[in-house]
C-alpha cells in the first residue's frame, strides 16, 4: 500500500471515528486519570461518584482542596436561578468542640467552633487577617464558667488586641477578614455575665409582698399599696409581671448603694395602661429633689424621661418623644457610659442619645419603683416585668440579647 493509501485510510478511519458513539466501559469499576503520567491519579471515576483529588470518592462529586469558578453560577439541587450560587436544598456545618487554647489554623480547619469552657479559661488565636481573605470564623461558648480570651497579632477590628467573652454567660462572636483585618459581624452575648447584674427585680413572684432581688445582692423590696404578687401577678413577656392600679400600689426598695463610676444600665419591660401625672418607672433617691436617679413619663404624655440629679440639683435628663402607646408591651434600655454618654433602646433599637453626668456613688435611701419621691406626682398605672441594673453600660448587642429574652 502506497502513502497516498494510507494516509486516505487515516483520514477515513478518522472521520469514522467522529461517528461512532461507545460507551466507556472499565472491569474494574473504576476509571483513573493521570494527567502527569507519574502513577498518581488525579481523578478517579467510580461507581460511588468523581473524586478530585482523592481516589475514592464517597459522594456523587467529592473534592479535596480548592474550587475556584471564576466566571458563571454554580447550582445545586435546581438548575435556575439569578444568583452565582443557587442552593435548594440544605447545609450542614460540622462545628468541633474545643476545651483547651486553639490556634485556628489558616487553611483546611472549621470554621465554627464550640466552647466549652466547663474546667478552665480558652485561650483563641485568630490566623493573621491578611492571609485569609474572606474567612468567617464564629465562636460560641456553651459553658458559663471562665472565661474565652481572643486575639489575632494585633490585627482584630478598630486596633483592638484582645476581646473576652466573659464568665457568667454563653457568648458567640462571629468574624470576617477583609485582609487587612477581622472585624465583628456579629456578637452576642447570651445570659449577659451574671458578675455585671447588680440588682435583678424579675417581680416573678407568685403569693406574698416581698420583692426578691436575685441578683443577690440583697436590694429587696416590699410591694406596698395593698398590693400582693396573688392579686396583682399578670401575663408579660418574661414569665409573669407586676401589676400597679395607679392608685397607690408601688414597691419600696432597700437602700441602695452602687458604684456608678464604670457606667451602668437599667433594663425593663413595661406596658403603660394609662399616663399619669408624671408617674415614675423608677425613682431612686434621698427624697424629693435629692440624689435622684428617675425615669418617668412627663406630665401625662407618652414621652419617656431619664434624669439624674446631684444633690438638688438636675445635671441632665433625655426625654423620647412618643416612646410608647398604651395597652403594649415594650423593653427599654438606658445605658449610662463611664464618659456620660447615654443611650436610649427601645425594644432593641437605639432611640435616643445624651451626654449626661453619671449618678453619684452616694448611699441612696428613698427608692421606689412605680411611685414618685415628690409629692404631688401620680402613682404608675400599667404593669412592669424584669427591671434589671448592670454595672456597666451594655453593648447594643448585650441589650438586643435582652429584648429578644421576652421575645
Amino acid at each position: 500500500m502506497n502513502k497516498n493509501s494510507l494516509r486516505f485510510l487515516f483520514y477515513s478511519l478518522m472521520v469514522l471515528a467522529s461517528w461512532v458513539q461507545a460507551d466507556v466501559r472499565s472491569a474494574s469499576g473504576r476509571i483513573n486519570f493521570d494527567a502527569q503520567n507519574d502513577g498518581q491519579s488525579e481523578m478517579s471515576l467510580t461507581s460511588s461518584g468523581l473524586g478530585i483529588g482523592v481516589s475514592n470518592p464517597s459522594s456523587n462529586l467529592h473534592v479535596s482542596g480548592n474550587v475556584l469558578i471564576e466566571q458563571g453560577q454554580l447550582f445545586i439541587g435546581n438548575n435556575s436561578g439569578s444568583s452565582n450560587l443557587e442552593l435548594h436544598g440544605s447545609i450542614g456545618i460540622l462545628p468541633i468542640t474545643i476545651s483547651s487554647d486553639l490556634t485556628i489554623a489558616e487553611m483546611g480547619s472549621a470554621s465554627y467552633y464550640l466552647l466549652d469552657t466547663s474546667s478552665d479559661n480558652i485561650n483563641i488565636d485568630l490566623p493573621y487577617a491578611g492571609n485569609v481573605i474572606g474567612r468567617l470564623v464564629t465562636l460560641k461558648k456553651i459553658a458559663e464558667q471562665n472565661v474565652v480570651n481572643i486575639q489575632g497579632g494585633g490585627n482584630l477590628m478598630d486596633s483592638a488586641s484582645n476581646l473576652i467573652l466573659e464568665a457568667g454567660g454563653r457568648a458567640s462572636i462571629q468574624f470576617i477578614s477583609d485582609g487587612s483585618q477581622w472585624h465583628i459581624v456579629h456578637k452576642s452575648d447570651q445570659y449577659i455575665g451574671s458578675n455585671h447584674l447588680m440588682a435583678h427585680w424579675t417581680l416573678d413572684e407568685t403569693s406574698g409582698t416581698l420583692v426578691n432581688d436575685s441578683s443577690g445582692s440583697g436590694y429587696d423590696g416590699l410591694l406596698l399599696g395593698g398590693a400582693t404578687f396573688s392579686n396583682n401577678s399578670m401575663s408579660a413577656n418574661v414569665n409573669t409581671g407586676l401589676g400597679f392600679d395607679g392608685v397607690n400600689d408601688y414597691v419600696d426598695i432597700n437602700d441602695l448603694n452602687i458604684d456608678y463610676s464604670n457606667g451602668y444600665s437599667i433594663s425593663f419591660w413595661v406596658n403603660y395602661h394609662t399616663t399619669q401625672q408624671w408617674s415614675r418607672i423608677i425613682d431612686f433617691g434621698r427624697g424629693q429633689s435629692n440624689e435622684n436617679i428617675l425615669i418617668a413619663n412627663p406630665t401625662t404624655t407618652n414621652n419617656l424621661i431619664y434624669q439624674v440629679y446631684h444633690a438638688n440639683v438636675s445635671v441632665g435628663s433625655i426625654t423620647i418623644t412618643a416612646a410608647f402607646t398604651t395597652n403594649a408591651l415594650n423593653h427599654f434600655c438606658v445605658t449610662h457610659a463611664n464618659d456620660g454618654a447615654v443611650t436610649v433602646f427601645r425594644n432593641g433599637i437605639s432611640v435616643g442619645t445624651a451626654t449626661i453626668p453619671l449618678p453619684r456613688n452616694i448611699n441612696r435611701t428613698s427608692n421606689y419603683i412605680g411611685r414618685s419621691n415628690w409629692a404631688t406626682d401620680a402613682y404608675f398605672d400599667g404593669v412592669l416585668d424584669d427591671l434589671r441594673i448592670y454595672d456597666k453600660a451594655l453593648t447594643v448587642f448585650e441589650v438586643n440579647d435582652l429584648f429578644q429574652l421576652g421575645q
